[in-house]
């Protein structure tokens, strides 16, 4: 019942951290109830077909009064834009969430308290892929006040990303598949890369703007910086130009760093409408979808100059 209401209730959501109510403002401040878990991320191998793995999440109440906390799996995926979208549990065709267990469920956690969670995985014997889902851990709602002095029902919740991988090493792909210019009024050139491989990735990157003497006019960092990318996931990466870019043709060098063997390179020709010069607010991805360029610019890969060994890939630390 608790997840339910929840879902109807929220009007605030962030990955980890999200605020749920009844009635709030968009423009409200509310004090949100201080629950924490630890780790926020786990990678579980399976060793063998069919394994049982098991380990524990600790939640904490960092607050004054007793929370009542219950704990539920979801599905996750990655935008374009870059951005987390939460799923049905088991809708996935990549997810685990329908394989992990936790105990307790529902629990209380007294003031300035923790509570071990156990959970157990239980993975299928043909596991050839990564697999992911997210546990939540969310607060009964209770009683506040927002800065206006309404009342509202306020509740915390986080979650932790959860990999299950199989034993044999799953080796970082990915491509650049192609550059767009994003709609009129933001005109900015968006970079699409996609998650070729079985298992998740960090992605980051920057592109070269020369003019037609080719000479180097601007460089930018592409944003999202090391966005974490799902199996079969692509996301548009956005520049964020060092100066600004006037109109006109420019050849665009494009390099992305996924922690593969080489990195993913390529050159596209574009024409540019003007850019401004780089504010606080430059280089954020838009989410609206891209249309192609004028020249429809193709990108042609290109070898790293310098290889790196693969690497089976690593658990992570999320970043917001």
């Amino acid at each position: 019942m608790l997840q339910k209401f929840m879902k109807k209730a929220a009007t605030i959501i962030s990955l980890f951290t999200s605020i749920a109510t009844i009635c709030l403002p968009a423009s409200a401040q509310v004090s949100v109830p201080p629950l924490g878990v630890s780790p926020i991320e786990v990678q579980q191998t399976a060793v063998r077909p069919g394994s049982r793995l098991t380990d524990q999440f600790i939640v904490t109440n960092g607050g004054d009064v007793p929370m009542f906390v219950s704990g539920y799996t979801s599905d996750w995926t990655v935008a374009k834009s870059g951005t987390i979208q939460f799923q049905e549990p088991g809708t996935n065709p990549q997810s685990c969430a329908p394989w992990i267990q936790l105990v307790p469920p529902s629990f209380s956690i007294p003031p300035k308290g923790q509570v071990a969670v156990r959970y157990t995985i239980t993975t299928p014997t043909d596991l050839t892929a990564e697999h992911h889902a997210l546990v939540f851990f969310e607060s009964r709602p209770v009683p506040g006040k927002d800065s206006n002095n309404m009342n509202i029902m306020v509740a915390a919740r986080i979650g932790c990303k959860v990999f299950v991988v199989p034993s044999q090493p799953l080796l970082p792909q990915g491509k650049l598949t192609g550059v767009s210019l994003l709609p009129a009024p933001d005109n900015k050139l968006a970079i699409t890369f996609e998650n070729t491989g079985l298992g998740h990735l960090r992605a980051s990157g920057t592109v070269e703007a020369r003019d037609a003497t080719g000479q180097v006019v601007a460089k930018g960092e592409l944003m999202p910086h090391n966005v974490q990318m799902l199996p079969g996931t692509s996301v548009d990466l956005i520049p964020k130009w060092d100066r600004a870019l006037a109109a006109g043709p420019y050849s665009m060098k494009v390099i992305v760093d996924y922690g593969g063997k080489t990195l993913a390179g390529g050159e596209a020709k574009v024409e540019m409408p003007d850019v401004p010069a780089p504010t606080p607010e430059a280089g954020k991805a838009d989410a609206t979808p891209p249309k192609p360029a004028t020249e429809s610019p193709s990108v042609e890969p290109q070898p790293a100059t310098k290889p790196k060994a693969d690497q089976p890939t690593p658990p992570t630390t999320p970043q917001a």
